[in-house]
């Protein structure tokens, strides 16, 4: 039987690290821009400059002030759209009032496809203007430089692109007093290898003071624009349900609506409801929103009375002013556990569609743990009895006491009494009352005995190759192993042989990525 010869002998695993050295070596170098601002630090001075702050950028009126940082959280008021930070124009300028610097002077390459989005806030005649300036590694040395590479992207008048980008046209940014989310994809013109990201408030004529516009989560990236916000954008709409609190970002997140973790006024909570609903759900279905504080139990009069589903307004302990939440009962009438449901109703129910409510009993499977029974009569669960099976089922392991006629923990040995759930034994072999305890596992299986057909000191399975065949090849009986015919081949016995062939592939992959740079 030939060996195999080496193109047909390499494993899955080397033939792809081949395959992948080719690709890394053949990958084209492609700069890729990336400016996400959230400003949820607030502004800063190495990224971001008012075009009345440096002398390199002045294209508006002297006198504009400085960048202003808004908070969706501390300045817009409850039940505002959650945007976190978010800065906020009201100098009219033309040209451009807020420019990138630094690291936000971002390289570019001619020809590829890229991204500029923005969420904006404006209504009225506030004409909000989002776009670039094509320039040196260094940024915007001279004013008079935007005159040939301004390129307007974003804004509600589609009227001016700018010369830098004539091929282009606008997104339009609709004016509605709510935040819109506006994308534009764009081609890089040839020539240009550098971006420098500018907003501004255009003044139309004669309209003063200037509508404000607010402007979050500038970005310039790679690559052809979402059909929709990115999901790491704060979402800019009012946080609701069970989600209604909108918690600021920091370095690395943005702003999000979350679950609230404590009531209004409660000593420092992570994310506090409001006072306008200061009542935290912590368990159930609405878990983590916020509520009215109740004004009494289900069916009672008044502006917020309980749920049939938690039919109970109780205190808030060390809540001030006073608190007062709706909780499902916790026991049936005359129960100790509180609240309790009161004798009109006197059943707790605790699974089902009705858990949580009180109500009447009308079948067992309605009542359980200490009181089994259902008097459908009075609608109440008890443990009062006259047989076994008013207490449950033969696997229950509750039977009757008959000197007290109430259900107890017990078992009956003979198959007329209720037994023991599975996995359980009980003490009793007759009708006397007895005890479950629980049966003793098996002990594990040892597993399968060794095959008789195992060769010996062989228990794993395995065929064993025959004494002198290296190659992992079985040889059949009466014939030896045959000369290679040839071409490569390799022996897995021979030392070094692994070694070796990596060792090659590594050399190729080398010299292929020296010969294409020197194309």
């Amino acid at each position: 039987m030939k060996k195999l010869s080496l193109k047909n002998r390499l494993s899955p695993t080397v033939a792809g690290l081949f395959v992948a050295c080719l690709g890394i070596v053949a990958a084209p170098s492609i700069a890729r821009a990336d400016v996400k601002e959230s400003w949820e630090l607030g502004v800063d001075g190495a990224k971001w400059k008012a075009s009345s702050s440096t002398a390199s950028n002045v294209f508006s009126t002297p006198g504009a002030g400085p960048i202003t940082v808004r908070s969706s959280i501390a300045d817009d008021g409850a039940g505002a759209a959650c945007a976190g930070k978010y800065v906020r124009e009201t100098d009219g300028v033309s040209g451009g009032r807020v420019f990138g610097v630094g690291a936000n002077v971002q390289a570019v390459t001619a020809g590829a496809t890229y991204c500029l989005s923005a969420w904006t806030r404006t209504a009225g005649t506030a004409v909000p203007y989002i776009g670039l300036v094509y320039t040196a590694a260094a940024g915007l040395a001279d004013p008079s430089d935007s005159t040939a590479t301004e390129c307007w992207l974003l804004s509600s008048d589609a009227g001016y692109v700018g010369p830098g980008c004539p091929a282009e046209t606008i997104a339009v940014i609709p004016r509605d007093g709510t935040w819109k989310w506006t994308a534009k994809t764009f081609v890089v013109p040839a020539g240009r290898t550098h971006a420098q990201i500018k907003f501004v408030n255009f003044p139309p004529d004669g309209v003063r003071p200037l509508p404000a516009i607010d402007f979050d989560d500038i970005r310039l990236t790679a690559g052809a624009c979402p059909a929709a916000a990115p999901a790491d954008t704060a979402p800019h709409v009012a946080c609701a349900g069970n989600t209604p609190i909108c918690a600021g970002g920091d370095a690395a997140t943005n702003a999000k609506c979350m679950d609230c973790t404590g009531n209004a006024g409660a000593a420092a909570p992570a994310r506090a409801c409001p006072a306008a609903t200061p009542v935290c759900e912590t368990a159930g279905a609405n878990k983590g929103s916020c509520k009215l504080s109740c004004t009494g139990d289900f069916g009672s009069a008044g502006a917020t009375p309980c749920t049939d589903s938690a039919p109970f307004c109780v205190d808030i302990a060390g809540t001030t002013p006073l608190l007062k939440q709706c909780k499902p009962c916790a026991g049936n009438n005359g129960s100790t556990t509180m609240p309790a449901c009161p004798v009109a109703n006197p059943t707790c129910f605790t699974t089902g569609t009705k858990a949580g409510s009180c109500g009447k009993c009308t079948a067992q499977s309605d009542c359980g743990g200490a009181t089994p029974r259902c008097d459908i009569g009075t609608g109440r669960c008890t443990d009062d009895c006259e047989a076994d099976a008013d207490c449950g089922d033969k696997k229950s392991g509750k039977i009757c006491l008959a000197s007290t006629l109430k259900c107890t923990d017990g078992c009956r040995g003979d198959a007329a009494g209720n037994g023991c759930p599975d996995g359980s034994k009980c003490s009793s072999v007759d009708l006397k009352p007895g005890t479950c305890t629980p049966v003793a596992p098996p002990p594990p299986d040892a597993g399968p005995k060794p095959d008789a057909s195992t060769p010996p000191g062989n228990d794993s399975g395995v065929i064993t190759p025959p004494p002198g065949d290296d190659a992992g090849v079985v040889t059949p009986p009466g014939e030896t192993p045959a000369a290679d015919s040839g071409g490569c081949s390799v022996t897995p016995g021979s030392a070094g042989g692994a070694a070796t062939l990596f060792a090659g592939f590594g050399l190729l992959c080398l010299a292929i990525g020296r010969r294409r740079r020197r194309n």
